[in-house]
């Protein structure tokens, strides 16, 4: 959880809520994400962004936990806003996810202090274990997708987890 943030609990129990912003400029990716996300009563979307200046506004003004960013939208990409989010907010976490295979992307996210690359079309799979270990302040790691090998033959990325993992 970001530092200073408030842990909110749910009503049944004492799980401490991860406070979550997605930010795409798409409507119905980010409701698939929330209806995801709805699934776990540890997850609360907090914010909502269609673009990446809005989504560096909302993360300064909510102190989401974890940031889930859209790399193309408009206004500001989301590798731009989470290089401003991850200045502005330290402690937060933030999530890279897109429809395209591209190394340089996933190199790009990592620098700009991504800990989680996700492909919106695996984001049924990922999606609330990338929040969890975010949410610990580890990062997450899909494996690099390659369309000619089966699922169980995709290689690991060990450049985007860091040191000591």
């Amino acid at each position: 959880m970001t530092a200073g943030s408030t842990v909110l609990h749910t009503p049944e129990s004492s799980v401490p809520m991860i406070r979550i912003l997605l930010a795409d400029d798409h409507a119905a990716v980010r409701r698939g994400f929330r209806r995801i996300l709805s699934t776990d009563d540890a997850c609360d979307v907090c914010a909502e962004a269609v673009n990446g200046a809005d989504a560096v506004a909302l993360a300064v003004a909510r102190q989401p936990d974890v940031v889930i960013l859209d790399v193309f939208m408009p206004v500001l990409s989301g590798i731009e806003a989470a290089r401003r989010i991850r200045a502005a907010l330290p402690g937060a976490e933030i999530a890279i996810v897109t429809l395209h295979e591209d190394d340089e992307l996933r190199r790009a996210a990592s620098v700009a202090g991504a800990r989680a690359f996700l492909y919106k079309s695996e984001a049924d799979e990922h999606l609330l274990a990338a929040v969890h270990a975010l949410a610990e302040h580890r990062p997450y790691a899909v494996p690099r997708r390659d369309l000619d090998a089966p699922r169980s033959q995709r290689v690991s990325l060990p450049w985007l987890r860091s040191a000591g993992d």
